[in-house]
């Protein structure tokens, strides 16, 4: 056997699970946030290696209709820069542009040469996560330092926290959705009960608003009756967080986002066909507010701002071809589990967030870790799901 062949499978059987592994999960153990970058880097170096090893895999990757929008996209804000104000300018955002290149390669040739192993890597991850749930829970009970749950470690507010925990709930209820074993179904069902405990003791609404939209998406995706008793069961859990959890609903009104995103419109509106440049700086100024906000705490207004009309169409043409590739195999377990994660984080990213191309954090759980996943379905085996 050749060396290089020796050296794919040893990447391909030990080092991108592990990797991978480290990706899904790294902001549920790390202690600093800074330091994600680092761990992502654990599935990104292997898979560099990978296209080293045989260069002519970039060319199946970019076959994946989500790749090939990815890459419009990215094209253009590449030349956004041009006009842009931004002082980091096109030599970060080429960075950041590869990083997530790379992340598809990865997901893509891990899915279509391992396609057992991918399915399993990605299980593993999704069981530490309620593991990670119970431990955030039983420490917000037992320290009661607030109203609002959020980590010690990197996920150090609620809506970081809700960001990574909420990517793993939709893949759990996606996941549920396509068993029919009863046990399977039942263990499945208190996990996901964990996850949503956790995203209700977090006081956001912003992911029982996204968690809602997902429910919907899968009962129409998956048009079984099963998606709809998991909406039947998700209306019943939300009136009794309500009850038990009335803050929620009560406090906060709507933390200003009217004004935010109406102060967003007004600058985004100064320069409406283009944008303001990838990366310009954004100020928002509230009178009742003693600081400026510095996103439009939504991220499809933040491609707006920065691209204008021409990046706002660039960024729906990715998702719906995601949504197109996800329609077309919908009949397979895995496009129905992605489906759940790719509409969790379009939702909630419609009333937080504004670094929709960033360096790894956790932002990436909203955007390009389910679009990747979504990259691969048709480079799987997606009856082993």
């Amino acid at each position: 056997m050749d060396w290089r062949e020796r050296a794919k499978g040893i990447i391909l059987d030990m080092v991108l699970p592990i990797g991978m592994v480290c990706m899904l999960t790294g902001m549920l153990w790390l202690g600093d946030h800074g330091r994600y970058p680092k761990v992502f880097l654990a599935f990104v170096l292997p898979s560099l290696v990978l296209l080293a090893l045989d260069p002519s895999n970039w060319r199946g990757v970019i076959r994946s209709p989500v790749v090939l929008a990815f890459l419009v996209f990215a094209a253009y804000f590449s030349v956004s820069t041009a006009w842009s104000t931004a002082e980091s300018g096109f030599g970060d955002l080429i960075k950041r542009l590869l990083l997530v290149f790379v992340l598809f390669f990865g997901v893509v040739e891990f899915a279509r040469q391992r396609s057992e192993l991918f399915y399993k890597t990605i299980a593993v991850a999704a069981l530490l996560a309620p593991i990670g749930a119970l431990y955030e829970i039983a420490r917000f009970f037992v320290a009661d330092h607030g109203m609002r749950l959020a980590s010690d470690g990197a996920l150090y507010n609620p809506l970081l926290i809700s960001h990574v925990y909420g990517f793993f709930t939709a893949l759990w209820l996606g996941w549920l959705l396509t068993q029919s074993n009863s046990r399977r179904v039942a263990c499945g069902g208190l996990i996901a009960l964990i996850l949503l405990l956790l995203l209700v003791l977090t006081g956001s609404r912003t992911p029982l608003l996204a968690i809602t939209a997902t429910t919907v998406a899968l009962a129409v995706v998956s048009g079984s009756r099963k998606g709809l008793f998991m909406l039947a069961v998700l209306a019943a859990f939300a009136l009794v967080a309500g009850f038990v959890f009335p803050e929620i609903v009560t406090q906060r009104g709507l933390s200003y986002r009217p004004e935010i995103w109406s102060e967003a419109m007004r600058q985004i509106l100064e320069r409406p066909w283009f944008g303001h440049g990838f990366g310009t700086p954004l100020f928002i100024k509230l009178s009742e507010i003693p600081y400026p906000f510095r996103d439009p705490h939504n991220l499809t207004l933040a491609v707006l701002f920065d691209g204008g009309v021409v990046g706002l169409f660039a960024w729906v043409v990715v998702y719906a071809t995601a949504f197109s590739v996800i329609w077309k195999c919908r009949e397979h377990p895995w496009a129905i589990i992605c489906s759940a994660t790719v509409v969790y984080g379009l939702v909630a990213g419609m009333t937080e967030g504004g670094s929709f191309l960033s360096r790894p954090k956790e932002h990436w759980f909203l955007i390009w870790i389910p679009l990747a996943l979504v990259a691969a379905i048709p480079a799987r085996n997606m009856d082993h799901a």
